[in-house]
């Protein structure tokens, strides 16, 4: 898509961004932006395009298949705002395909019409996120979200099946070995047993002091004698285990 803009000139200049899909800015305009106020042709780059591009344009790679603008046409000094309303109309877009030959542009007036700029806070809201997310790539950051999703989906006692076809993946195994987290709440609900069975005084568990070295304190460790195992904790493996986290594998050399 070519998105052409004139010159900041004696009547008016421009200010403005383009953002992406999710309101990010992908370049300025004007003589702040990437034209310097000289105006040109930006070309507005799809992910996916691997085609060349053609001189004379302002190259501007978009992460996103859907774009936003939002232009100022600010009336030079002495100038009015009938002045900056035909400097904007001088504003062209048009598809590559149509460079050659490009089409009459239109402008659409919403001066008497109601134009929501603010996103739905009703169910609409749900069709608005489904119609992005089905056609935007996929970052690296979005899979952290996609993670906590099988987590919660996996909490709620979902069949592995289901997960898979809920996350879209062609292959369960991409959901079981690359998908998925534990919440703090799950991981302490199963952690609460260990915790109370560690944590029990009774006959089956007793204090072992332990010496550092010579002019250190002793410093006592939980003895833990059970039918199936005898465990020696030291205290900090107790501070991870009551705060939740478990025990990772190089505790005990797994």
């Amino acid at each position: 898509m070519v998105l052409e803009l004139p010159p900041a000139g004696p009547d008016s200049s421009l200010f403005g961004q383009i953002e992406d899909a999710w309101e990010l800015i992908v370049a300025e305009v004007g003589p702040s932006g990437l034209d310097k106020g000289k105006g040109g042709k930006f070309l507005l780059i799809p992910p996916d395009y691997k085609g060349p591009v053609p001189p004379g344009h302002i190259h501007v790679p978009s992460p996103t298949y859907r774009l936003s603008f939002a232009f100022r046409s600010i009336p030079a000094p002495g100038k009015t705002a009938a002045d900056a309303y035909q400097y904007a109309k001088k504003l062209r877009m048009y598809f590559l395909s149509e460079a050659a030959n490009p089409p009459e542009q239109k402008f659409y007036d919403p001066l008497n019409d109601r134009y929501p700029t603010l996103p739905y806070y009703d169910e609409r809201a749900f069709q608005d996120i489904y119609d992005i997310v089905n056609v935007e790539p996929v970052k690296e950051q979005d899979k952290v979200m996609r993670h906590t999703y099988r987590a919660w989906l996996d909490e709620s006692g979902a069949p592995l099946g289901v997960q898979q076809k809920l996350m879209r993946h062609a292959h369960i195994s991409t959901t079981m070995d690359h998908y998925g987290n534990a919440s703090i709440e799950a991981k302490r609900k199963a952690n609460q047993p260990v915790i109370q069975r560690v944590l029990k005084r009774s006959a089956n568990a007793n204090f072992n002091p332990i010496k550092k070295g010579n002019s250190e304190p002793v410093s006592p460790d939980w003895t833990v004698l059970d039918s199936d195992f005898t465990l020696t904790l030291h205290p900090n493996h107790m501070i991870a285990l009551v705060a939740g986290g478990g025990f990772e594998p190089p505790t005990f050399g797994l």
